[in-house]
């Protein structure tokens, strides 16, 4: 993450960089399930 030129393609390409540790990250994914678990009880996404 620390190369630049690396970080210059992610700003080019609209792809925010997040730093964060597996416990972090661990969390994140937790959060978001949750999240589309309550918009999948009022807006689900099914035929």
């Amino acid at each position: 993450m620390e190369d630049p030129a690396w970080q210059a393609d992610a700003a080019r390409l609209y792809q925010p960089l997040r730093r964060m540790d597996g416990t972090s990250f661990a969390g994140l994914v937790q959060e978001e399930a949750e999240r589309l678990r309550q918009l999948w009880q009022t807006r689900p996404w099914k035929d």
